[in-house]
């Protein structure tokens, strides 16, 4: 069965802060983690903020446990969405969405995404 977690977030500092949180997360268990991006600009700032973050060391990433990106994965079974799509392709494993509050535009994307996964009854939980 596949879960969607969802993420709120009220400014784009906490969306970053969130995303090296679970990238962490998921390194300390090493465990594998993929960030999905809409585009070649956002999968370069997501690897600057892997390289960059958190303050104290930095997250290798494009290997085995953190990769990022653009086309949806086969085999991964934990995917960050960071893209405007609903992922309702997946038939189980995890899926992270923002419940982005940032903007209205934002907002609505994520009510779309959010009803796509309730129609395909995905369990929905918050983060």
């Amino acid at each position: 069965m596949t879960q969607v977690l969802l993420i709120p977030v009220k400014s784009n500092h906490e969306k970053l802060q969130k995303i090296v949180e679970i990238a962490t997360h998921y390194f300390d268990k090493n465990e594998k983690i993929t960030f999905l991006v809409e585009n070649e600009m956002s999968a370069s700032y997501i690897d600057k903020l892997l390289w960059s973050s958190p303050k104290e060391s930095f997250l290798p990433h494009g290997g085995e446990l953190i990769s990022i990106l653009q086309v949806l994965p086969t085999e991964t079974q934990t995917i960050f969405n960071l893209t405007s799509e609903p992922l309702t392709d997946i038939e189980r494993g995890t899926i992270y969405e923002f419940d982005d509050q940032t903007s209205e535009h934002k907002q609505q994307a994520f009510k779309t995404r959010y009803s796509a996964y309730k129609a395909k009854r995905f369990s929905i939980a918050l983060q």
